[in-house]
């Protein structure tokens, strides 16, 4: 079944229906969300990225990629941003309403709201410091990667902003620090481990409006006082943006723990979906998005009697 794709001008919570959770060895719990009877497709407004392609590297397991979607702008009053800020808050407080519904089925108690709202993780994250203070940045969307099966290639379609398809370009040339796209996200499912909880997200398409101009061409002039000017000032022109990431990487290791059993979890349905471009139909439009297979519930890792150890690194830029 096709799928409508989802914006801030016609999303509508009371279309969004869920399946019975399903229990996992591991303890976790999953189900898979739909919109309006199809797979929920959601657009982004036009954002930038913060980090560029990341990878989560567990000693057992996959690698699995994520990129950060920049909200800067949610706080400007009528902005694409800011509308598509309120879509995720709407969201975010309908599913905080489904925790308490089903709080009995999901967490096995029943529990207040704010108990509820405490234990959900919500769409749009602030980075906090070790103190718990919301830092000086604006919030970032999560949204995975997944690889397409039996293959290296990313499962991910990039158009540029005249609809032209990328082609034979490293997605890791394209999601780069600094790159201004619009999205077309899935939502993979409802994850709930522990006292944790919420929706999972993979990239489906990207319309790239703007890439960062290459770093590789030096076009300064060498007037005689430019080297004196940048003696002990390379690495503090850096700190901040590297100094971000990698307080972002480990403020997510731990939901990444919790999340993985879950996280990339869709109904096992036959058929397959199709999920047009956000572009016009001379667009290509994505074909196979149901990748049930690819979605069977996780086989638990064994336990073993040493510490898995979590290692969080940057998807390095092809040359």
């Amino acid at each position: 079944m096709a799928s409508n794709v989802v914006t801030s001008s016609n999303f509508n919570a009371q279309k969004i229906s869920f399946s019975a959770m399903k229990s996992l060895d591991s303890g976790g719990k999953q189900a898979y969300v739909n919109y309006d009877g199809g797979m929920f497709v959601m657009q982004t407004a036009n954002c930038g990225l913060p980090f560029g392609l990341s990878a989560f590297d567990k000693a057992a397991g996959p690698v699995k990629y994520s990129v950060e979607i920049s909200l800067r702008g949610h706080d400007e009053a009528d902005s694409s941003v800011n509308k598509f800020y309120k879509t995720l808050v709407a969201l975010d407080d309908f599913m905080v309403d489904q925790g308490v519904r089903n709080s009995k089925s999901w967490f096995k108690a029943d529990l207040s709201r704010d108990v509820i709202k405490a234990f959900y993780s919500p769409m749009a994250r602030y980075g906090k410091d070790k103190d718990g203070n919301v830092k000086p940045y604006p919030p970032n969307v999560k949204v995975n990667i997944r690889k397409k099966r039996d293959s290296d290639e990313f499962d991910v379609q990039c158009y540029d902003d005249q609809r032209n398809l990328y082609r034979g370009i490293p997605l890791e040339e394209l999601l780069v620090r600094g790159t201004q796209m619009t999205a077309l996200i899935q939502c993979t499912g409802v994850w709930v481990a522990g006292s944790k909880f919420g929706l999972s997200w993979k990239l489906v398409q990207s319309m790239i409006t703007s890439l960062p101009q290459s770093k590789s061409r030096f076009t300064f002039v060498d007037d005689g006082d430019l080297e004196d000017s940048y003696k002990g000032k390379k690495a503090s022109s850096t700190r901040g943006a590297k100094g971000e990431q990698e307080e972002q990487e480990e403020e997510e290791e731990e939901e990444e723990e919790e999340e993985e059993k879950a996280e990339d979890f869709v109904p096992p349905t036959k058929g397959k979906s199709v999920v047009s471009a956000m572009m016009p139909k001379a667009a290509p439009a994505i074909e196979t998005l149901d990748d049930a297979e690819d979605d069977a519930e996780p086989i638990p890792v064994p336990k073993k009697a040493t510490t898995t150890v979590v290692k969080k690194k940057t998807v390095p830029k092809a040359k």
